[in-house]
């Protein structure tokens, strides 16, 4: 009777304490030690501050960014060959489109015809290394390596498991029929 009086309290607070502990599991603390973003093969520009007009908020937003690809490639190349911006080339923005691999909104006001924001970029180090002039195009692979999948059935490891309608019978196939000859 005493057992069943504190059962449900007990067990209400062993629900309460696990829910509290998975809440604070989801807390997100400076030291993470790992980056929720892979960003080991990009070149970041940050601080990029755009004010542009539009006809409305998406055309003033997407003009931003194209202002923001072009500021962050002469500024990123600034910044690898210790020049000044007004040195960089100027690329066309269908390249830009292709070696941007993000762009991150740091803050932004959006009205109904004006886009103000400071924006991140990204660039993928493989693509955009060669307009940049600097190492890091090359993508080192593996050792080429031949990965034969094999599956135990019945004891026995064929090579290939299945057969489809029209091709040469294999081994498992084969290991069928001795099977039901032996058996029948």
């Amino acid at each position: 009777m005493l057992a069943r009086r504190f059962a449900l309290p007990l067990l209400l607070l062993v629900a309460a304490l696990g829910i509290a502990g998975s809440l604070y599991a989801q807390l997100e603390t400076g030291d993470r030690g790992i980056l929720p973003l892979d960003s080991s093969n990009v070149l970041e520009i940050g601080g990029i501050h755009v004010d542009v007009g539009g006809a409305d908020a998406q055309s003033a937003r997407y003009a931003g960014w194209r202002i923001a690809q072009r500021q962050g490639f002469k500024a990123l190349w600034a910044k690898m060959h210790n020049a000044s911006v007004n040195e960089a080339p100027s690329l066309p923005d269908g390249t830009l489109d292709q070696i941007v691999s993000s762009i991150n909104v740091e803050r932004e006001q959006i009205g109904p015809n004006r886009y103000i924001a400071d924006l991140g970029v990204q660039f993928d180090r493989a693509k955009a290394a060669a307009f940049l002039g600097v190492a890091g195009g090359v993508v080192e692979r593996s050792v080429p390596m031949l990965l034969i999948p094999v599956m135990v059935s019945g004891g026995v490891r064929p090579a290939s498991s299945s057969e489809t309608p029209g091709s040469v019978p294999g081994p498992a196939s084969a290991h069928r029929r001795a099977r039901s000859i032996m058996s029948g």
